[in-house]
């Protein structure tokens, strides 16, 4: 298919039939192409091309290429002449001078473009893209590679996705999407950090039964209570009260930590109390989590403080 091809002639011919996919899906123009040897980059004005919009094009781009049509050649003595024969023309006027010669990949595609171009289709092999950048004034930039270069490219493209659906424990196909979520746990991670940094430097909501025994209230967003309720224990214990961690919600999920040797159990203080409330949780005498809806959360507070 490629051997023996001429791989600036090919790889253009490869770029006259993406460019053809391309601009079927998103409204742009080329302004500038340059080539060494199977590689090259594209720059765009217009619209910015998405990959799911180059995506499309490359398929499209790739199915034409393997078909194998010939590629030919027309001269006209004006740009007028042209688009008269070929509607469906594209160019880029400013840089066309007469005599203009269109190249017409056979039923696809018609571009005026004075560089060489292979004599079919299939010396091109195929094409792939592997990198858009966007520049300044609405210009947009894409990297390609023609022949073994996009055999090449696609082979690297293949095992990266892999890897990284292998590390994401995805498949290939939902990538995409797997990715989308551990974007957005990212994003709730980050703002629950923000959250639990505010509420370090407020510290805690101290509330005084009259027993005299205290109840330290630590509020934030995103609190994870899981393989911490030793931790809990020990500092309920270090400090001498009562701990009621609180994340934020709706239900707010509630962690509730004794000292040791308080006489108060953690797990029926607070699962009575929750479920007095309408919500539920409990656990053992020195820790105790469960949930209540945020509207009622107050009530909560002021019930544990009150039966410390």
């Amino acid at each position: 298919m490629c051997l023996g091809a001429d791989p600036e002639a090919a790889a253009h011919t490869a770029e006259h039939v993406f460019m053809r996919a391309l601009t079927k899906r998103v409204n742009v123009l080329p302004i500038l192409v340059e080539q060494e040897g199977w590689r090259g980059k594209i720059v765009v004005k217009g619209d910015g091309p998405t990959w799911a919009d180059v995506a499309g094009a490359l398929e499209e781009a790739n199915s034409v290429i393997m078909e194998g049509r010939p590629v030919l050649e027309h001269s006209f003595q004006s740009i007028e002449e042209a688009r008269s024969a070929f509607p469906g023309l594209r160019a880029y006027e400013e840089r066309i001078s007469p005599p203009v010669r269109v190249v017409e990949v056979q039923g696809y595609d018609w571009a005026a473009c004075a560089r060489r171009h292979a004599r079919n289709t299939a010396e091109s092999w195929g094409i792939a893209v592997t990198e858009i950048r966007s520049l300044s004034g609405g210009r947009h930039e894409l990297r390609f590679s023609a022949g073994p270069a996009a055999a090449a490219a696609f082979s690297v493209a293949l095992r990266e996705a892999g890897l990284s659906a292998r590390a994401l424990n995805s498949s290939v196909e939902g990538l995409s999407a797997r990715l989308g979520e551990v974007l957005d746990q990212l994003g709730s991670s980050r703002a629950a950090l923000r959250s639990l940094s505010r509420a370090i430097l407020r510290g805690p909501r101290i509330l005084r039964a009259s027993s005299g025994a205290e109840l330290r209230v630590f509020e934030a967003e995103g609190l994870e209570f899981k393989g911490v309720l030793g931790d809990a224990i020990e500092a309920a214990t270090s400090s001498g009260a009562c701990l009621l961690a609180v994340a934020t919600g709706d239900p707010a999920r509630v962690l509730l930590a004794c000292p040791r040797g308080s006489g108060v159990n953690a797990g029926a203080l607070l699962g009575e109390t929750l479920r007095a409330l309408g919500g539920r949780g409990g656990g053992g005498p020195e820790a105790a989590t469960g949930s209540v809806a945020a509207d009622r959360l107050e009530e909560l507070l002021g019930a544990l403080s009150s039966r410390l």
